[in-house]
């Protein structure tokens, strides 16, 4: 069930608000966020832009693995994890043709949106156990904004967590 919050609503409950401005010029945009920082996106030259910042995909792509980092951060704390670093390395998919088809008075017949996120995350947690792991990231994953945004909007994300081999772990468990 999805939950929607009116303004009344919000100022009863736990909201947290984001606030930002921007302007965009061509297919270049800067945005100032409300605390302060700023985020530039642009395209590559083959799409029509000037290839000068990330295009935006690739931000949404680093909110969520930002997001899944800080989340993580959080919930090892919780569960009382030394969680030292987290090594992402993922791949998102999408078919262009929901934003490329023709002719532009017609919805397109496939989404726009990222159909998929796959990949690995590397967790640097000495003495995690395999339990401890996976409950890391089952709540990770379930309490990310990012990924949950993502994930109600249909796209499907799967990034495995890993333990980080490190030299005093048992051979067995630095092997192929």
């Amino acid at each position: 069930m999805r939950r929607t919050l009116t303004l009344a609503a919000a100022a009863t409950e736990r909201v947290k608000q984001y606030h930002l401005r921007a302007v965009g010029i061509g297919v270049k945009c800067t945005t100032r966020t409300g605390s302060g920082h700023q985020v530039i996106t642009d395209v590559p030259h083959s799409s029509g832009g000037t290839d000068s910042a990330a295009e935006p995909v690739y931000h949404l792509l680093a909110a969520l693995v930002g997001c899944e980092t800080a989340t993580a951060t959080f919930v090892a704390r919780k569960m009382k994890l030394n969680l030292k670093e987290m090594k992402f390395e993922i791949a998102a998919f999408r078919d262009e043709q929901g934003a490329l088809s023709l002719p532009i008075d017609q919805d397109p017949e496939v989404p726009a949106a990222i159909q998929a996120v796959t990949g690995i995350c590397v967790v640097d947690a000495p003495g995690i156990t395999d339990e401890e792991l996976t409950v890391l990231a089952k709540q990770t994953h379930l309490r990310c904004p990012v990924a949950s945004m993502m994930t109600l909007a249909g796209t499907d994300i799967n990034i495995e967590y890993q333990k980080a081999v490190t030299l005093d772990a048992p051979p067995s468990e630095t092997m192929f």
